[in-house]
């Protein structure tokens, strides 16, 4: 799951190596967490004004 640049959340699921496809019923057993984008640009934003708000060097 995951943000997109509107807003809105989607799932995205990409085919593997495996030959066998998945039947009604079956699950999904290896999954990971997804990068969102949002969270990404925040926390560097937050990490360059806190770098800036520092002392400043002597000419």
């Amino acid at each position: 799951l995951t943000s997109g640049l509107l807003g809105e959340q989607y799932l995205g699921i990409e085919a593997g190596a495996e030959e066998a496809v998945l039947a009604a019923g079956d699950t999904i057993s290896s999954t990971q967490s997804a990068v969102v984008l949002e969270s990404l640009i925040s926390q560097f934003l937050y990490s360059k004004a806190a770098g800036s708000a520092g002392p400043k060097a002597a000419d």
